[in-house]
């Protein structure tokens, strides 16, 4: 007669089957056998499973869920942290834990107005049950809520925030030079697809903006948490980049956009600012907003009188190609 096995008494067995939406999304986007390790991680887990950055985005919440914004939440968290991290009645492990908190409060501190969480309308979320999708039971719990009110009144739309945190790689932390030159690679990579407005000016009716974009070559440093630009040595967390400036004036639809050869062009600042618009205006969830080109009289009339442009105009016939100029 086979003995059934037994399990650790930290492990605790899920009945029925039951996924995070972390995990499902997890499951869909990896591979066939990273997929069974999804599975058999939501049926057996840990009584206690460790929760990172748990001190972090606890005060994070206060804060946003404060209708005052009272920095005071996020400085008291850090100063209880930093104790944390200094005392000997904690692991090392709870110690390192505690000095990634406190960093994370310092980037959230220092990007807050980047993420519109002072005047954004952000209420404490409820409870929520279980989803089922095709007999899995999901579970989906925002950290926060968008909105005046929860339940929203009649018409009006709500959003929801996920907190989650992840630790960046940090070329620095590196064992072997070969390993410090992938990781910085990567940081270089990703931050080439970003798009940041350091400069967002009010001129008497108009506004000047300054967009910066990644590259290669330029000696205009960005820094992509902060959206700070100088010149001068990189820093861990800066890249080269090329600035681009444009100034709007709103009420008379009107734009002047510098050209800048390696620069951003007005088609993605375009996207970008549309997008803006939309993540952060809920009035504005559908607009459309592009730059259209403005054609002077002397221009038009300058290009008719340029003699190497013609009119090429072409038809087939019998397998032959006739053009006319």
């Amino acid at each position: 007669m086979a003995t059934p096995v037994q399990l650790h008494p930290k492990i605790r067995v899920r009945p029925k089957a039951r996924l995070s939406a972390s995990a499902l999304a997890d499951f869909i986007i990896t591979t066939p056998d990273k997929q069974d390790d999804v599975l058999h991680d939501a049926r057996y887990m840990r009584s206690s499973p460790v929760s990172h950055y748990a001190d972090a985005i606890r005060s994070i919440k206060a804060y946003c869920e404060d209708p005052r914004r009272d920095f005071e939440v996020l400085d008291s968290a850090a100063a209880a942290l930093k104790t944390k991290s200094e005392s000997k009645e904690f692991k090392p492990s709870q110690q390192e834990d505690a000095k990634r908190c406190i960093e994370v409060i310092g980037r959230f501190t220092e990007s807050v107005n980047v993420f519109g969480a002072r005047s954004a309308p952000l209420l404490q979320a409820p409870p929520f049950e279980l989803c089922n999708i095709n007999g899995v039971s999901v579970s989906i719990q925002p950290d926060l809520i968008v909105g005046t009110a929860f339940p929203p009144p009649a018409k009006e739309a709500i959003g929801a925030v996920f907190i989650r945190l992840q630790k960046a790689p940090d070329p620095d932390a590196c064992k072997t030079e070969e390993t410090k030159v992938i990781r910085q690679e990567y940081r270089v990579e990703l931050a080439k697809y970003m798009l940041v407005f350091p400069i967002v000016a009010r001129e008497g009716d108009g506004y000047f903006i300054q967009a910066v974009e990644g590259g290669d070559e330029s000696a205009l440093v960005l820094n992509v948490e902060t959206g700070d630009t100088r010149e001068n040595i990189l820093d861990r967390s800066e890249m080269l980049s090329y600035a681009t400036h444009f100034v709007v004036a709103p009420k008379k639809r009107r734009a002047a956009i510098e050209f800048s050869h390696r620069g951003a062009k007005s088609q993605i600042l375009a996207l970008s600012i549309e997008q803006i618009l939309r993540d952060h205006y809920p009035d504005l969830d559908n607009i459309g907003f592009s730059f259209a080109p403005v054609i002077r009289k002397n221009f038009i009339t300058e290009i008719n009188a340029f003699e190497r442009i013609f009119w090429l105009s072409s038809c087939l016939s019998r397998q032959s190609l006739l053009a006319t100029a």
